[in-house]
């Protein structure tokens, strides 16, 4: 049927009709249906769409653009059996109101439920309905409807009305995709995914759970699964949704058409690895909107579900649109040039998040984080940016971008971008105070149809870098941890950022069946100001902390955090060098945690500190230099709240104070200086500390502590204006005492250290005690001479860099009793108080090798000298030496003359330079006559042995004979001597040191062949 004056164009196909005797058509077999099919023209044109975002648009090219014509639709109609039959005219055949329309078997009526073994979409058979409004989507009207035209042409005002039948009946009309064909390669408003969708969730019947017969799984295993998809028994596949057509208008150039759908099919609570597994399609279409003018494309939406890494559900929404664009058409010749500017349409196509849950409360989501939400001080997340601009795709922008790398760019995850740059959300939270926050982040959004990839969304967020993953705080005020009722606001700290990773969900059990995701957000790490470390350091920035893995596990579980431990950061150092620490100590604390109770501390005291752990957190902490401090130490207990930490500065001196009180783990207070109108011009740091001390600890030299106290304060000045921080120690070690290599027991009241800035260090030691034990305890007499307080101010005193020494000597007066004389008798003693490296020690003398004492009884006599050097390392010198012997002269006037007999012995022992033992024997005489003619003899043998150390030692003998003879003016002496070395087998020589490389040549030459004549 054609008609030009309104162009209606038909092609009519009858069935098992005929035209009776009255004109009309009628059916011919009762047993089957008489058809009518009105065939129209093709009533859509696909045309290639162009990616735009909001600065690109992907070139218009090639021209002309690419389209392609969908197939002739079609209506079908059943004639009735026992009617008037269809007049065989023009007007007749265009009369549809007593016709039946004729449907394929998926058009079924809105409700229709789905079945196993429902139907299924297929090739609509060519006798009923199908209309491809859409380029190769092809649906049917469905419910209770008609067709409502013009029969004849209409003409008004000269201008003949275009023919077109208008779809009609119950409101809202509604349609259903009953089946698609394969789409085209090039971009258009509908991908194949789309199309594919749409069907599913309008016209498949069949699209229900399989039974467990099907899939060939145990029955009791099927049960399980299809309750976890619908607990309360509800369907798990709802009926198929229909479409709402606005409206539907059939022409020969083409639809008008406005159709649109909302899915709710999966549920918010269905997981979709679920669905699968049981035999059901899973779409992510969740709405869709088509508008069409005379077959041309006007606007297309298509919304598919996702998810936020965040955990909030979103949506990409892709939306192609008819835009009027200017085209600068060929400039016409000559002066002035001229350019023409006109206008084209053509389809864009661009996409957008959309966020379809703004708020998510991850109290609710505690039972899925590994750590029971510890990890996620955040209680809720509400998104105030619920829509992005035009996102940039990770494709590049060509007019040769194909279907296929749209579809793959939009089915895995993507950091949303506008403009090039991440898009930041604004988001406000609550923290564990209950505290509102406003924060903004850049989001990566996740397909549903990716989502059940949960290893494949956490490596791609947590293998971003730290910019994407950041959520700017602008220092205010957050919680890092759920408040903690006795210290309100003890984990609060200004915030400058909060940096995510995502964590996989530990299992379901208890997790909101609305939550989907496999994933949760937690905080890495934050970027918070601390103002004990700002204070310490002087310098005003972010520290970036992460929950420590105390709190994380245990939270403030008392018995297993025991000092409320929450936060660990890199280290700051706090303390002094060596040189500056002195004999007492030379501390040097790395403050590396945050306690909700105690403040900046040393995560590796938070729990309590056994011996190995002390041993390794005080390394550097020093008494006399080589005594680790930990060695004395007992293990200290966990902080706990209420003690002197606590307290205020007057509570830490009265501990200190105090001989029964202890602080057992140092104490790190810090506060402002303030200066004229109360601004800060300096920050004070001070470290108490006054532990345990152990009775008897393992260490060399013996350390009898008993009641002993060590007391530390140090306090460190940090001035605003970035000049060099000044410190000041003093340090106490009361009422112990120490016994060197088992000989010499040291025993002290009190010994003080204070160092101030810019002033030498001051060492005293007051109650000082010498006693020789051991071996030596002969020797104890003479300690009575020393005095009590000789190294409370003594006479001699340095202070070097290597560390200071302190000593006196004491000379005893001369005694003489008779026949017996004691001279030249002195007392020495020296204290060494290394900073580094050296060993404390303690060397005790009796005369010197220079100055030996004397003992004359009448013609006997002798002397000698004895020095003792002990250290915290053992004993470091013996050296003794004694000598005696006779002396008789005799004076007869004319002649005299005398004769001596001398022996002595010398041992010296030294850890450095060996062993080393001597003695000597010594004779002679001497004869004068009249003082012109004297003779003298001397001689002398001596045996000396030499331990070098390294197995090498020698000996060796000396012996000499001297004569000397005067005559008047003539004199002439004579000596004789002979020596003789023993090396021993480690000091023998080797062959090289004895033989050079000439002589070996000769030696080896001799031995040599002539060559043969």
């Amino acid at each position: 049927m054609i008609r030009p004056e309104d162009l209606l164009v038909l092609d009519i196909t009858l069935t098992n009709l005929a035209v009776g005797d009255d004109g009309a058509l009628h059916v011919v077999d009762r047993a089957a249906p008489g058809r009518v099919v009105f065939r129209l023209p093709p009533q859509h044109i696909a045309e290639a769409a162009f990616l735009e975002d909001e600065t690109r648009n992907s070139p218009v090219e090639p021209l002309p653009v690419r389209s392609a014509a969908a197939a002739p639709s079609r209506l079908a109609f059943d004639v009735p059996e026992d009617g008037p039959g269809v007049p065989f005219t023009v007007a007749g055949l265009l009369d549809w109101a007593a016709l039946r329309p004729a449907l394929a078997p998926n058009a079924l009526p809105p409700g229709t439920p789905t079945t196993t073994g429902g139907v299924r979409p297929a090739e609509p058979a060519p006798d009923v309905t199908a209309l491809e409004l859409a380029y190769r989507l092809i649906v049917s009207p469905v419910g209770e409807h008609g067709w409502q035209h013009r029969s004849d042409p209409h003409t008004a005002d000269g201008v003949t009305e275009l023919w077109h039948t208008r779809l009609v009946g119950t409101d809202p009309l509604s349609v259903r995709a009953i089946s698609r064909r394969e789409t085209n390669p090039f971009v258009t408003s509908l991908n194949q995914d789309d199309i594919t969708e749409l069907v599913m969730l309008t016209g498949d019947f069949g699209n229900a759970v399989k039974s467990a017969a099907d899939l060939g799984i145990p029955r009791i295993l099927w049960l399980l699964w299809t309750r976890r998809l619908s607990p309360w028994g509800r369907a798990i596949v709802p009926p198929p949704a229909t479409l709402t057509a606005r409206h539907v208008l059939l022409t020969a150039l083409g639809a008008h058409h406005h159709v649109l759908g909302k899915f709710d099919f999966p549920g918010d609570d269905q997981q979709p690895a679920d669905l699968v597994r049981l035999g059901v399609d899973v779409p992510s279409v969740q709405a869709y909107e088509h508008i069409t003018g005379l077959g041309r494309d006007q606007y297309v939406k298509v919304v598919r579900r996702g998810f936020l890494d965040t955990g909030h559900r979103a949506s990409i929404v892709k939306i192609t649109e008819r835009k009027f664009e200017p085209v600068s058409l060929d400039p016409e010749p000559g002066p002035p040039p001229v350019a023409v500017f006109g206008t084209r349409t053509v389809l864009r196509q661009y996409f957008r998040i959309i966020v379809t849950q703004p708020v998510l409360d991850y109290r609710l989501l505690a039972a899925g984080y590994p750590k029971g939400r510890r990890e996620m001080p955040l209680r809720t997340i509400e998104l105030r940016t619920l829509e992005t601009p035009k996102i940039d795709l990770p494709i590049s922008f060509t007019a040769e971008v194909t279907q296929e790398a749209i579809d793959r760019a939009v089915s895995n995850p993507i950091w949303v971008r506008a403009s090039g740059q991440l898009v930041p959300f604004d988001f406000d939270s609550i923290d564990g105070e209950g505290r509102r926050v406003s924060l903004r982040k850049p989001m990566l959004f996740i397909p549903y149809s990716y989502v059940g990839n949960t290893d494949g969304v956490i490596t791609t967020f947590n293998g971003a870098s730290a910019t994407r993953r950041t959520a700017a705080a602008g220092a205010q005020r957050l919680a890092l941890t759920e408040a903690l009722p006795a210290k309100p606001d003890a984990t609060t700290a200004p915030t400058e950022y909060l940096t995510f990773d995502l964590v996989k969900i530990t299992g379901r059990s208890g997790l909101p069946r609305d939550y989907l995701p496999g994933w949760l957000p937690q905080a890495l790490t934050a970027g918070v100001r601390l103002q004990s470390v700002e204070q310490l350091t002087g310098t005003p920035r972010a520290v970036e902390v992460r929950l420590s893995t105390t709190y994380l596990d245990h939270g403030f579980d008392p018995a297993a955090n025991p000092a409320s431990l929450f936060a660990t950061y890199p280290e700051v150092g706090f303390g002094v060098g060596a040189a500056s620490g002195g004999g007492v100590a030379s501390p040097a604390v790395k403050l590396d945690a945050l306690s909700a109770t105690q403040g900046a501390m040393p995560s590796k005291m938070a729990g309590g500190v056994d011996a190995a752990t002390l041993k390794s957190l005080l390394a550097g902490m020093k008494l006399f230099g080589t005594v680790d401090l930990s060695d004395l130490l007992a293990p200290m207990p966990p902080p706990v709240p209420g003690g002197p930490a606590d307290g205020s500065d007057a509570d830490l001196d009265a501990a200190l104070a105090d001989p029964t009180a202890l602080i057992r783990t140092p104490v790190i207070r810090t506060r402002p200086v303030p200066g004229p109108g109360g601004v800060p011009i300096a920050n004070v740091t001070r470290l108490v500390w006054k532990p345990a001390l152990l009775a008897t600890p393992p260490v060399k030299p013996v350390f009898a502590l008993g009641s002993a106290q060590f007391l530390l304060d140090v306090r460190t000045v940090t001035r605003l204006d970035g000049s060099s921080p000044e410190t000041t120690i003093a340090g106490e070690l009361r009422g112990f005492s120490l016994t060197l290599a088992g000989v010499v027991r040291v025993s002290m009241g009190t010994m003080k250290f204070v160092s101030l800035p810019g002033r030498k260090p001051d060492v005293t030691a007051e109650g000082v005690e010498l006693e020789f034990v051991g071996a030596l305890a002969f020797v104890d007499t003479i300690r009575r001479l020393l005095p009590a307080d000789g190294f409370s101010d003594p006479p001699a005193i340095a202070v070097t860099p290597e560390g200071i020494q302190a000593g006196f000597s004491l000379g005893i007066p001369t005694v003489g009793v008779g026949v017996f004389s004691l001279q030249n008798l002195s007392l020495s003693a020296a204290l060494s108080l290394p900073f580094v490296g050296k060993p404390a020690g303690l060397r005790f003398a009796l005369s010197s090798r220079e100055h030996p004492f004397l003992v004359t009884v009448t013609l006997f006599g002798g002397g000698g000298f004895f020095a003792l050097g002990v250290s915290a390392a053992g004993v470091e010198e013996i050296e003794a030496s004694i000598e005696f012997g006779g002396n008789i002269s005799l004076n007869l006037g004319v002649a005299s003359g005398g004769v001596y007999v001398m022996a002595g012995v010398y041992f010296k022992m030294s850890t450095s330079k060996g062993t080393e033992l001597t003695g000597y024997f010594r004779c002679g005489g001497y004869l004068s006559v009249l003082g012109l003619i004297s003779v003298s003899l001397e001689f002398y043998l001596a045996f000396t042995y030499r331990g070098k150390g390294d197995g090498r030692n020698e000996i060796w003998g000396q012996a000499s004979l001297t004569v000397s003879v005067k005559v008047l003016c003539f004199s002439a002496s004579v000596k004789l001597s002979v020596e003789k070395r023993f090396a021993g087998p480690a000091g023998d020589p080797t062959l090289e040191q004895v033989l050079s490389a000439d002589d070996w040549q000769t030696y080896c030459l001799a031995y040599a062949q002539e060559a043969a004549a």
